[in-house]
């Protein structure tokens, strides 16, 4: 074969693959093809569910692969009454990502609940690229579904200070029927921020609710706040005698927060540091108002201003109950999500009540654990 020959044939097949998926791309019937020749939603609900695993991959695939082009198969695939079609369509979708948002912020308005669920759950993970979908979620958030408002909470407190067009609709949320849904609202409100400062007074009063979850979300919320939520501070020094520790803590965090300094504030938080399980949040709080290391008077030299780490508490460790130990000490102030609702200093460390919820944001996990990280470093 003549050099001029060789070199056509390397081009041709290093061209072919790139033919054939274009191919496969064009392939993918329109809205309009789809409603002209409903034979072909049949043919890909057949390759979709093969029993031959390379079928279904190959399948799944192509729709990756054609992104917001693949919309319209998928649609119809939720269409159908196959559950397993369906739960194949969402999987597909969620790896499309961002390309899928047209077709899942339509879902949120679909009359089926399932449908609905399985949406929402999927544009919680898709931040930042939800920012535009506020609109629909903030419809989500009176859902009848209390699945899908708690969901839609979660989704806008994933987009953090972005979602802050949407704080007069999670204020309204905040007296939703639903405690886990107050409970995620408030948690969004402490994502976006300061930004939300505006959710003041309403979470000021979710600081008397019924539920300690939404009491202590509604501390965090104002703890991220901070200054411009100021008059929420009686409120929150009356929080420092919640029943539930987890508030007791965050109302301390928050009044640190914020940083007044009031001859009340002050005495209440000296008050709360004489606690063991909320000694450290007090004295960080102390710390943020005054200026002032914990065991250190207004007199004291600047290093004794320096905040050093507690000896022997450099990072948490499992105890054979399976309850969190920090150094040689239970924690009964757990810094753990799972553990917010089942442990309390009173009762010894016994469950006291059922976890009622998938308890924590986890998109707001981190911040979290760098607030609890930074609370347990404050005593020697």
């Amino acid at each position: 074969m003549s050099k001029a020959g060789s070199c056509l044939l390397s081009a041709c097949i290093a061209v072919s693959p790139l033919l054939a998926f274009n191919q496969e791309s064009r392939s993918l019937p329109k809205e309009s093809d789809l409603l002209a020749n409903p034979g072909l939603i049949g043919t890909w609900s057949e390759r979709m569910l093969a029993d031959d695993r390379k079928t279904r991959e190959k399948a799944a695939a192509e729709l990756v692969q054609g992104g917001a082009e693949s919309l319209p198969v998928l649609r119809h695939s939720l269409l159908s009454s196959n559950e397993r079609l369906r739960q194949e369509a969402f999987e597909i979708i969620r790896r499309i990502g961002a390309g899928a948002l047209p077709l899942l912020t339509e879902l949120l308005g679909w009359n089926e609940a399932s449908i609905a669920r399985d949406a929402v759950s999927i544009l919680i993970d898709l931040a930042p690229d939800t920012e535009t979908a506020q609109p629909a979620l903030i419809r989500a958030l009176s859902d009848e579904d209390p699945r899908v408002a708690r969901d839609a909470a979660r989704a806008l407190g994933a987009l953090g200070e972005r979602a802050s067009p949407s704080v007069p609709h999670l204020v309204k949320a905040l007296s939703h029927r639903d405690s886990v849904v107050r409970l995620y609202v408030a948690e969004a409100l402490a994502s976006i921020g300061p930004a939300a400062a505006s959710a003041t007074p309403d979470l000021t009063k979710a600081l008397r609710d019924p539920d300690p979850g939404v009491r202590w979300a509604a501390g965090e919320g104002l703890a991220a706040i901070g200054p411009k939520a100021a008059p929420a501070v009686p409120e929150l020094i009356e929080t420092l005698k919640d029943e539930f520790l987890y508030v007791r803590i965050c109302a301390a965090g928050a009044l640190g927060s914020i940083g007044l300094k009031t001859e009340a504030a002050l005495a209440a938080l000296e008050a709360s540091a004489k606690d063991p399980a909320t000694r450290a949040e007090a004295e960080w709080a102390l710390h943020q108002i005054t200026g002032v290391a914990p065991g250190a008077n207004s007199t004291s030299s600047a290093d004794a201003r320096v905040i050093r780490p507690r000896t022997g508490t450099s990072k948490p460790a499992a105890t054979s109950s399976g309850v969190l130990a920090w150094g040689t000490r239970r924690l009964a102030d757990p810094w753990f999500p799972a553990a917010w609702f089942m442990w309390e200093p009173t009762t010894g460390g016994k469950l006291t009540r059922p976890v009622r919820m998938s308890v924590g944001c986890f998109w707001h996990f981190e911040r979290r654990m760098a607030h609890f990280y930074g609370r347990m470093r404050l005593r020697e």
